[in-house]
């Protein structure tokens, strides 16, 4: 519905249905019974979410009440003048819903093996 609202007249921006919906199933096992948030006593978690998946993850944050009706009316009016917008593509300027830019599928995962190579580096040495 969050893409489709952006259809709406005067505003027309569309959006990325198909990419959250060919992975709704993980990421809501994973969001509902693996990751761990940042005051987790073991640690959080790092997730690297695919950018294309924006509206799947605004919607989950709405539904919790991270984020507001007004916000999700501003969805791809982020520098448009709309009073709340939202990104097209989540990024961690924006809403504090990730912690890393990952639009790139080629650079995303990337990012993601070096984070974790870093994480694995930094805990052998210290």
């Amino acid at each position: 519905m969050l893409v489709h609202r952006a259809q709406r007249p005067g505003i027309a921006v569309g959006g990325h249905i198909s990419s959250y919906a060919s992975a709704a199933n993980l990421y809501e096992v994973g969001f509902n019974h693996f990751f761990r948030g940042k005051d987790h006593p073991g640690g959080g978690d790092q997730i690297y979410v695919q950018g294309h998946a924006g509206p799947g993850m605004y919607a989950r944050a709405f539904v919790e009440g991270r984020l507001t009706e007004a916000q999700l009316d501003g969805f791809r009016q982020e520098l448009s003048g709309a009073p709340a917008g939202l990104p097209s593509y989540p990024h961690p300027g924006c809403c504090r819903l990730l912690e890393f830019p990952t639009v790139s599928m080629g650079l995303g995962p990337l990012h993601a093996i070096y984070q974790a190579r870093f994480n694995r580096y930094s805990t052998i040495v210290a």
